[in-house]
C-alpha cells in the first residue's frame, strides 16, 4: 500500500477527528494536524494518542490571535504547554484584508515573538507556519530568535516573494504544497523551484468545522498534489511519492532518513 503524509491538515475540524484519522490510516495516509488553539489541541491531541497515525500540532492560528478569540490567557496556556510537545502548529503572521491594519499587526507580531519563545522550552519542535502578506516579517522573527537554527519550520502554502522563498531555503525552511497552491501561475512555480528533500504534501482540510473528511477525498487531494507537483518537475510520479513521504516521515520522527538538518521527532 503507499504511504502519504499530509503535512498541514485540521483533523479537529472533523466531526469524529479519531475516526477520521483511523480511515485515514487505513488506506496509509500519516499526517501532522494543526490545531487553532491551546483549547483545541488539548481536546484533540488526547484522541490522537493511541491508534492513529496523527501528531497534533499546539496552535494559536493568526486569525484567532487577530480577532481576540486567542487572547493573553489562551497564549499563557500555549507557552505553558510547549515545552511538553514536539509539534507546533499552526502559528504566524496573516496581513491580508481585515488583519491588515497596524493594532492587528502590532498584536499578531507580538505574540508570534511570544510563541517562538515558548518554543525554546525543550525539544526541538517541528513547527508549521502560516505566512501571508507577511512572508518576510515572519522570517525576521525566526532569524532574531534563532527558530530556524535550532527547529525544523514548515511554511505552509507560501506565498511570499521570490527573495522570500530564497531567504527561506537559505534558513534551512520546508514548505508543505497542496492543490490549492498549485492552481496560482507563482504557487506552481515555487514548487517547481524547491528542491525534493524540502517539499512537502498538504490539503488544508477538513476547511471548516463540521467539515468532513472522508478517506477516499483525502487520498484524491494528496495525489492531486503529488500529481501536480510530479508533473512541475519531470519526475515520475512513484519516485516522487517515495522522496516526499521518506522526508515526512524523517521530520515525524516515524523513521530515520538523510535531511538537510536532521531531527529525531517521536510520535
Amino acid at each position: 500500500m503507499e504511504t502519504w503524509y499530509d503535512m498541514h491538515c485540521h483533523l479537529g475540524f472533523a466531526p469524529d477527528p479519531a475516526a477520521t484519522a483511523r480511515a485515514g490510516a487505513h488506506v496509509g495516509i500519516g499526517a501532522f494536524s494543526c490545531t487553532v488553539s491551546p483549547e483545541e489541541y488539548e481536546r484533540i491531541a488526547p484522541l490522537m494518542a493511541d491508534g492513529t497515525t496523527v501528531a497534533v500540532g499546539l496552535g494559536a492560528h493568526p486569525w484567532q490571535i487577530a480577532d481576540g478569540s486567542v487572547g493573553s490567557d489562551a497564549l499563557v496556556r500555549f507557552c505553558e504547554l510547549a515545552a511538553a510537545t514536539a509539534f507546533i502548529g499552526e502559528v504566524g503572521l496573516d496581513f491580508a484584508g481585515p488583519r491588515d491594519g497596524n493594532e492587528s499587526r502590532a498584536v499578531q507580531t507580538a505574540a508570534l515573538q511570544r510563541i517562538l519563545a515558548a518554543c525554546d522550552d525543550g525539544a526541538p519542535k517541528l513547527i508549521s507556519l502560516h505566512a501571508v502578506n507577511a512572508a518576510g516579517t515572519v522570517l525576521d522573527l525566526l532569524e532574531a530568535a534563532g527558530t530556524a537554527r535550532r527547529h525544523c519550520c514548515i511554511f505552509h502554502w507560501f506565498s511570499g516573494t521570490s527573495d522570500d522563498l530564497t531567504r527561506a531555503l537559505a534558513d534551512g525552511c520546508y514548505f508543505s504544497v497542496g492543490p490549492r497552491m498549485l492552481v496560482s501561475r507563482r504557487g506552481r512555480e515555487y514548487a517547481r523551484q524547491i528542491p525534493l528533500d524540502r517539499l512537502l504534501l498538504e490539503t488544508d482540510m477538513p476547511s471548516r468545522a463540521g467539515e468532513t473528511l472522508p478517506a477516499n477525498v483525502w487520498q484524491a487531494e494528496l495525489g492531486n498534489a503529488l500529481s501536480g507537483i510530479a508533473q512541475l518537475k519531470a519526475i515520475d510520479r512513484t519516485l516522487l511519492a517515495e522522496r516526499l513521504a521518506t522526508t515526512s516521515a524523517a521530520l515525524l520522527g516515524t523513521e530515520q532518513a538523510p535531511l538537510p538538518r536532521a531531527r529525531n521527532f517521536r510520535l
